[in-house]
């Protein structure tokens, strides 16, 4: 299948500045909420790897596939309302926990956890 991705452009200010992107809800006076810019990129070959998830690993490609299905993923419902805060926090908190299990890490930081 070829999709569309975004990837983070290659800025001449990343020479002196990490690229970041601030998720806070009230961001300090004067700082940009992010300096990143992103270029799209078109016809991306994206395969199925269902199948060979086992071919990935931490260290030779840099990720590899965990199944974590000892603790239930929230539902959308638990994302969207109010109500479901303390499930999608304990989801963060277990999903974190499991990752340090894994990939006998000595920190894991959860950075990107939104609904797509």
């Amino acid at each position: 299948m070829l999709i569309s991705l975004e990837f983070l452009s290659s800025l001449p200010l990343f020479e002196t500045e990490k690229p970041y992107e601030v998720f806070m809800h009230e961001i300090p006076n004067g700082l940009p909420k992010t300096n990143c810019e992103y270029t799209k990129h078109d016809d991306i070959l994206v395969n199925d790897v269902r199948s060979i998830e086992k071919a990935f690993t931490l260290e030779e490609c840099g990720f590899c596939f965990l199944l974590a299905d000892r603790f239930p993923a929230p539902t959308t419902e638990d994302f969207e309302s109010n109500s479901g805060t303390d499930v999608v926090l304990r989801y963060l908190r277990d999903t974190v926990s499991f990752v340090l299990e894994h990939v006998h890490a000595e920190r894991a930081l959860c950075f990107d956890w939104r609904v797509r």
